[in-house]
């Protein structure tokens, strides 16, 4: 048994800082033992969660009363701890507090951490795709409701919607970094959602390589046949022969274009900030670059840009198209509809398919260069380095489908433009 009285005496440190016993004044001795009623206690180890911790209890009348207590102690800490530590009654609080947390409350607090590590655009795109997709399943329950099979039973219920893997994976990944800052905080024991895992696609179906939509140079000059505003069919046309991502062509301001060197530097894109309006930002997995000019674009840019300058107040920084408004990206789409639906009426037999701006521009312009180019052995690492991608990327989305800065072999290449991309 382990059971102590309380010392008459205590240690303090000398001029030398050596300890040494000194008596304890009558205030002191009466303060700590209740007037010399209570001097006896017990101290113990004990091991939880592999640990091992020492405990001292309260003070006692009688030694038996100590050694009573220590028995308790000794058939149950946990209980024992519970019932008569003032640490773990605060701790049953804290608890008490926390099942009255709401997940959404904690989630805002979340983003509040999350916006010092990441881009405005990323924690825009984190809160919407909790509120769209999450917050019918999580924003009510308390931290202590959640679980694995809570999490296991959320990721069911996403599994059941019609979005495709790379969304619901998109969704995951969210829990999964708010599920990291709750366990930081040490208000769960795991990741439970990292612990689930990504969706995947159904190993029974046979995976099929995906289709990549894009218009052959025939279709396309048969579109750019029914553009009747001079701006959008300059618009059309430079978007398909340098293959922009919508964001980046927007983002193009005058300077970025070099007529002396025929060159185009792409190194911002519209993006999000945390509120969700769009602002000027980095580009797309920080790949800037400059590419060559298509040759027949470079006389429509130069008229354009010496019609902007026709403008009162004109700079070099507004937009290469829209001057000194942005052109939103609904306008994009409403105009390519447009003229789509124009083409098809004109063309009726020709049964064109109707594409988004990114495959109409991206997608198009990377199919049309492996197409004439697929004899050249480098061109995958070409095309890569004029779409300002890796070889990965192109191998995986265009080569089975049929960055530069400034790189000589594609410029060559355009100039042999000729005959139908099949």
């Amino acid at each position: 048994m382990a059971v102590f009285q309380v010392k008459k005496y205590k240690l303090i440190k000398d001029e030398s800082g050596n300890k040494i016993q000194v008596n304890k004044t009558k205030e002191e001795w009466n303060r700590e033992t209740k007037n010399g009623s209570m001097t006896w206690y017990f101290s113990t180890r004990y091991k939880i969660s592999d640990k091992t911790k020492q405990y001292k209890s309260k003070l006692f009348a009688l030694k038996r009363e100590a050694e009573e207590q220590e028995r308790l102690f000794l058939s149950d800490s946990t209980s024992y701890i519970k019932e008569h530590s003032k640490r773990a009654k605060i701790s049953e609080k804290e608890n008490n507090f926390l099942k009255s947390e709401r997940l959404d409350d904690l989630f805002k607090e979340f983003l509040g951490y999350y916006s010092q590590y990441v881009k405005e655009s990323t924690l825009y795109c984190t809160r919407t795709k909790f509120k769209k997709h999450l917050t019918e399943y999580i924003s009510e329950l308390s931290i202590t409701e959640l679980t694995f099979n809570k999490t296991k039973e959320i990721h069911e219920k996403i599994d059941e919607k019609e979005l495709s893997i790379a969304t619901k994976n998109t969704i995951h990944s969210v829990l999964v970094e708010f599920f990291e800052y709750l366990k930081k905080k040490g208000l769960i024991e795991q990741n439970y959602a990292k612990s689930y895992g990504s969706f995947q696609e159904q190993k029974e179906l046979p995976q099929k390589e995906k289709s990549i939509r894009f218009q052959t140079l025939e279709e396309f000059e048969l579109f750019l046949s029914v553009v009747d505003d001079e701006f959008w069919k300059i618009f059309f046309k430079f978007g398909f022969w340098h293959g922009c991502r919508k964001g980046e062509q927007r983002a193009l301001y005058i300077e970025d274009i070099d007529f002396e060197k025929e060159l185009v530097s792409f190194n911002k894109t519209f993006t999000r900030d945390k509120n969700g309006h769009e602002v000027i930002g980095t580009i797309k997995n920080g790949k800037s670059g400059k590419i060559y000019l298509y040759e027949e674009c470079i006389e429509d840019l130069k008229k354009l840009v010496k019609q902007t300058k026709l403008l009162e107040g004109y700079s070099e920084k507004w937009f290469l198209f829209g001057g000194p408004f942005k052109i939103s990206k609904n306008m994009i789409d409403r105009k390519l509809e447009y003229y789509y639906k124009k083409v098809k009426e004109k063309y009726p037999d020709r049964n064109i398919t109707v594409l988004t701006y990114h495959e109409f521009a991206r997608h198009s312009h990377a199919t049309y260069l492996y197409t004439i180019g697929k004899d050249n052995p480098n061109i995958v690492q070409l095309i890569a380095e004029r779409l300002r991608d890796t070889s990965e990327t192109i191998k995986k989305i265009y080569v089975h489908n049929t960055e530069v800065t400034g790189n000589k072999e594609i410029k060559e290449l355009l100039k042999k433009k000729g005959g139908n991309v099949t």
